[in-house]
């Protein structure tokens, strides 16, 4: 007992004095330090919700285009074999209802978790880049300005337009149909545009978030060139088509239109004669 005395003596003995050097040692040795040092380390946030929007099974891609085929007497699925598929929920657009059972919501669940990823992927980098600007800071003081000029702009649009292209996909499946020139007050989503805590998210009306992505990819395509591009990574006519389709589907057909006239006038793309062809 004697032993336990005095050991725990001294080890209390050894901490009070070494209290006066705890705070140099956290202050001065170990500063906190951006994650993103370089042009190079700055692709990797780039790259993350290029992984968060396509991640799995309940890719928002596949999950929306199987949905958008029921909800719209495209197709239906055949007697007998659905399995657990929750075919109902889909077909009757269930998903808004509170008396849908959390298991057979999983699907469509999953796109709202991944788009919600995908901006959240989004909103640090593109944070990161404001408060260089608006502070007027050199966020990468190894490589030189050309480098930057050459790749920051094009990182940029691509961040803007998966947090662009993330919301348009919630507005599809989540939010009422937009109502050109009606009233489209109606809070649903969560419109989250930077890293802040999410208790402080607004919840945005169906106008304001489809504002918002109408915004993302209109600045996203402002900053791509036109020349860039890499296997499978968007590029300038990748966000032509998304703001057609966005365009589209909120009335503004003369703004769509030009969208994919731009596209077909870029002539990099075969256009044939036969529809079919192209199945064939």
């Amino acid at each position: 007992m004697k032993r336990i005395i005095i050991s725990s003596f001294t080890i209390c003995f050894l901490l009070v004095s070494g209290c006066d050097n705890i705070d140099s040692f956290l202050d001065e040795k170990y500063p906190p330090e951006s994650p993103w040092q370089t042009v190079e380390q700055f692709e990797m946030a780039v790259a993350n919700p290029y992984s968060t929007f396509i991640s799995s099974w309940s890719c928002p891609w596949g999950i929306y285009s199987f949905y958008d085929i029921l909800a719209t007497d495209q197709g239906t699925l055949i007697p007998g074999q659905t399995g657990n598929f929750p075919w109902n929920e889909f077909y009757n657009r269930l998903h808004r209802t509170t008396t849908m059972e959390s298991k057979s919501a999983a699907w469509i669940k999953d796109i709202y978790y991944q788009c919600y990823k995908t901006i959240l992927a989004s909103n640090d980098p593109l944070e990161f880049l404001k408060n260089g600007e608006d502070e007027g800071v050199d966020l990468f003081p190894k490589d030189s300005q050309e480098k930057e000029d050459k790749n920051i702009p094009r990182a940029k649009a691509e961040l803007l337009f998966w947090r662009g292209y993330a919301y348009y996909n919630l507005g599809l499946v989540f939010m009422p149909p937009y109502i050109p020139g009606g009233d489209n007050s109606e809070r649903i989503l969560p419109l989250k545009t930077s890293p802040t805590n999410p208790e402080d998210t607004k919840i945005g009306t169906v106008e304001e978030v489809w504002d918002q992505v109408i915004s993302d990819l209109e600045k996203a395509k402002s900053l791509m060139p036109k020349d860039w591009y890499i296997d499978g990574r968007i590029d300038y006519y990748t966000i032509c088509g998304a703001l057609a389709r966005a365009h589209f589907y909120l009335g503004n057909f003369s703004a769509a239109e030009q969208e994919c006239n731009e596209i077909i006038e870029s002539n990099k793309y075969w256009l044939q004669s036969d529809v079919m062809a192209a199945w064939n």
